[in-house]
Order: C-alpha cells, then structure tokens, then sequence
C-alpha cells in the first residue's frame, strides 16, 4: 500500500469567527471522527468564506471513512460559525483514501467563489495507486475537473495547492503532486500546475533524481 500517514482520530478546530467588536468574542468549534480509523483531520485547510455568513469555513479529510467502502475516504466542508456540513465528498469507491490532502484551489471558475482540491492519491483508475485529484466548486460543491496519475504507483494527489493566477488569464490556477511519478528517476516525483479557466496542463515539473 505505501507509505500511510500516522492515526488522527480526532480534530480540535478553534476558529476565531468574531461576534462582536472585540477580538475576545470568538466561537470554538470541535468536530470529532464519527468511527474508529476514519481519521478525520489527516488534512485541513481554511477555505474562505463560502456560506457568506462573515467567517471562514474550513475543509477536512479523512481518508479512512468507509461510508462508500472501505478506505474509500472523505472531505467535509464545515462553516466556520457554527459547524454545520456545508459539503460533502466521497470517493464512491473503496482504497481511494480520499481527503488524504485538502486544499483551496483558488477561484478557479472566477464565481468569486474559493474552489476545492481533494485528493485521492491510492485510487487506482490508471493502475494500482495511480491517485486522482479532483477540483470542486466552493459555490455549490459540484464537481469541475477530475485529474489521475499516469501510471501505476504515482500516488497523484498526495499533496495539493492554490498557485494563485500564473497564466494571467483572471482565473486562479492550481497545482497537483504525484511524489512518486514513474516519469521522475527514483520516485524523484513531479508537480503539475493547471490552469483554472478550463483545466489544461500549464506545466509539469519533474524531480531531478540523484545527480
């Protein structure tokens, strides 16, 4: 299977989401993983404001949920104000280990809306751990671009990141890690940054391997 992150059964997440005028007047929220080794906050991230309700909300992973299969995973998007699920991602499938890195992705639609990144990096669409990222919409949840490994091992989605707008086109742009792509000398690994208006390849950045 690889590499796995160690257990997290539970997350503590202290907003400060203010009430009033004071910075003393914040709300704390704890959300708890609701089986054993589902572990939830195995990832976070601040997504912005997307409820505009005035706080930030906040997405979390966990990669051991079994609600569509063992290991399938899982990312949740909260509110920031009082916890309530904003979104929910499954990976429809087991040994995804989906939520395993969370991320904003910037406004990729240019909605003026943050958008997601989730990723899945033991899904095995193009070989076994091949991995998969996908972009979701922070407006409505829905899905806008689905990305997979190139080859077997790859583990695509590991790690996920806003790249703000490279192209200079008015879209935010977004980039997606496959730390052992078969492409890069000795797992060397590579990155590819997408563009955020319609999805397409910008650049792919391969490790060097051993000089």
């Amino acid at each position: 299977m690889g590499l796995k992150p160690s257990p997290l059964l539970a997350l503590l997440a202290c907003l400060g989401c203010l009430l009033g005028p004071t910075p003393a007047q914040t709300r704390h929220l704890k959300f708890l993983g609701e089986a054993a080794h589902t572990y939830l906050g195995a990832s976070v991230a601040l997504v912005g404001d997307l409820d505009r309700d005035g706080c930030a909300d906040l997405m979390i992973g966990a990669f051991g949920d079994k609600s569509t299969g063992l290991h399938a995973g899982q990312a949740v998007v909260r509110s920031g104000r009082d916890g309530s699920t904003l979104f929910t991602f499954d990976a429809g499938e087991a040994e995804n280990f989906l939520g395993f890195a969370v991320a904003r992705a910037g406004d990729v639609d240019g909605d003026g809306y943050q958008d997601l990144l989730v990723g899945a990096p033991y899904n095995s669409s193009n070989g076994p751990e091949s991995g998969s990222a996908r972009v979701y919409s922070g407006r409505d949840g829905s899905l806008l671009y689905s990305y997979y490994g190139l080859h077997r091992g790859d583990k695509l989605g590991m790690a996920l990141s806003a790249a703000g707008d490279c192209d200079d086109d008015g879209y935010g742009d977004f980039l997606i890690a496959a730390p052992y792509d078969a492409d890069a000398p000795e797992a060397a690994g590579s990155v590819r940054l997408y563009s955020g208006r319609d999805g397409t390849l910008l650049h792919r950045f391969l490790g060097r391997g051993q000089l």
